[in-house]
């Protein structure tokens, strides 16, 4: 996309302009890096070189009327030798003031429907930068990763004294990315792929309620458990097929489990010996405190694509049916961990161990060789971005996340306001479009018509059909009514009262005229009134 015209300079902007309402505009932030060699997501097994490795950084933000409302960061991991990716989502946040009518609304052409605007937000980021990952290399293996836990705040500070922020409790948490992740695996992938999620601690029956519904018996299924699979041929235990990402709970469990060595990251350590399948790990992660004590974590592996069925190693290439593809998954990312045949390197080398970082290695330099086409000079995925080095970018969003306060609006808008000053200083040397001075922020307006405006003008043409109980009317009484003037016979003719199908005689001797003629007094005669006789005195 030309970054001359700002309708069409960014892909998300796009995307999301044809998701949201058309009263609604809000300002979108995306910052990225270009891909860089990083420490290897997977611990290589011994005797073995770690795998190349690149990585490359998105942190995507929204604001409206002037305050961030969401916020989520997104890190592309590119295995060099096989050109496999995985999109781990690292961070994801709101700060709680969007409006309700904002944060949920009807569009007309789904009358029926709630759409929830972060849900969508979240759910565009993810996709485009997928698109972008397979129309890079569409042979290539593609994983959406992310482990789900619950916290008052990630990414605003204090903005859980906020009363007005929704926090998801962490089976909420789960089931809402699930929802997120749903459509996308929906619409890559054909009826035989598979989504896992694994919450350690949990049954398939606690963990299916967790699921989200579908709509079609067709689509593809969500499986209780995980994808990764040992491989004892090619020496890759659970230590070498579990990655590593920031801040990740099973991440630290592995550093434990490697640190029982001094130092040594190339020789299991003792602790591992207690530990002998991928089942055995997770369920000593379900006694884990981040996982025990009433908190649960979510881990969950959903594929981008299905195109490429083969692995690719540095010496050779191994073929997967398509029922396998996603279920050694993981084990495929790790196995260009390997790097040359042992078979091919001679005795010497065999026997040294070579260093556990790419970046501390003397053979940095024989490393890049692995680039294939220069794989680390590329710009980033979604070209439109403002693409800023590592440094930066880390002091932009440090600037976030210890150099503002959400606790109240006018708290929050006067750390926005800092947040994007600060941060143009960054961004104003990219080659992007600037508005309103250093308002960097890209302006995206809705195209959606909302399913309520339409409601509101029948409303005013048309008024509200209530029904209401009607209550029986008392009959009148004659002598009331003649004391009051009024003809009995009238009286009683004018009351329009439904019965069930019997008159009473008041109303059988109104209609042949009786009381017409009758006195103002009722009086009984004197024959027909009896004295009772008086006790005769003793």
């Amino acid at each position: 996309m030309s970054s001359n015209n700002i309708n069409s300079r960014s892909a998300v902007a796009s995307a999301l302009s044809s998701l949201l309402p058309s009263d609604l505009s809000i300002s979108l932030y995306h910052i990225a890096t270009s891909p860089a060699k990083t420490t290897p997501l997977f611990t290589p097994a011994p005797s073995k070189r770690p795998a190349a490795t690149t990585l490359e950084s998105h942190f995507i933000a929204i604001s409206h009327e002037n305050v961030l409302a969401f916020a989520i960061e997104l890190l592309v991991y590119t295995l060099v030798a096989s050109g496999e990716r995985i999109i781990f989502i690292s961070k994801a946040d709101s700060s709680g003031y969007l409006p309700s009518s904002v944060a949920c609304y009807t569009p007309a052409h789904e009358p029926e429907s709630k759409v929830s605007l972060l849900r969508n937000v979240a759910m565009t980021v993810v996709r485009v930068i997928l698109e972008n990952a397979r129309a890079a290399n569409p042979t290539s293996k593609i994983t959406v990763s992310l482990f789900a836990r619950s916290q008052t705040q990630y990414l605003f500070p204090n903005s859980a004294s906020n009363t007005t922020k929704h926090i998801l409790e962490d089976r909420g948490l789960i089931a809402w990315w699930c929802r997120v992740l749903d459509p996308i695996f929906q619409q890559y992938i054909d009826q035989d792929a598979k989504a896992y999620l694994l919450v350690p601690g949990f049954d398939r029956l606690q963990t299916r309620k967790l699921f989200p519904e579908r709509q079609d018996t067709k689509e593809a299924q969500w499986i209780c458990g995980h994808p990764l699979v040992t491989d004892p041929e090619r020496d890759l235990t659970v230590r070498e097929i579990i990655p590593h990402y920031p801040d990740d709970p099973k991440a630290r469990f592995l550093n434990e489990l490697n640190g029982d060595e001094s130092g040594k990251v190339t020789q299991r350590g003792k602790k591992w010996n207690s530990i002998r399948s991928v089942d055995d790990f997770w369920e000593m992660m379900s006694m884990r405190q981040e996982c025990s004590l009433g908190r649960c974590v979510g881990f969950i592996w959903v594929p981008g694509n299905q195109e490429s069925t083969q692995v690719n190693t540095q010496q050779s290439t191994q073929q997967f049916t398509k029922p396998n593809i996603q279920l050694t998954i993981d084990t495929q990312l790790s196995g260009s961990s390997l790097g040359a045949d042992p078979s091919s390197e001679s005795p010497k080398k065999r026997a040294r161990p070579e260093p556990a970082s790419i970046l501390m290695s003397p053979r940095k330099k024989k490393l890049k060789a692995l680039d294939s086409d220069n794989l680390i000079l590329k710009p980033p995925l979604v070209s439109s971005a403002i693409v800023l080095d590592e440094k930066r970018y880390q002091r932009t969003i440090d600037s976030l996340l210890y150099h503002t306060d959400f606790g109240t609006i006018d708290l929050a808008k006067d750390g926005t306001r800092k947040w994007v000053q600060r941060s143009y200083a960054a961004v104003k040397a990219s080659d992007v479009i600037i508005r309103d001075g250093w308002d960097w922020g890209e302006l995206v307006t809705g195209t959606v018509d909302r399913a309520a405006e339409k409601a509101k003008e029948k409303e005013g043409t048309a008024g509200v059909n209530v029904l209401m109980g009607r209550r029986k009317k008392s009959e009148p009484n004659v002598l009331t009514m003649r004391k009051q003037g009024k003809k009995p016979a009238e009286s009683i003719s004018a009351a329009n009262t439904l019965d069930a199908g019997k008159s009473t005689e008041t109303e059988q001797a109104a209609k042949r005229g009786e009381f017409a003629n009758a006195p103002m007094v009722n009086v009984l005669g004197a024959n027909l009134v009896r004295r009772r006789p008086k006790a005769e005195e003793n």
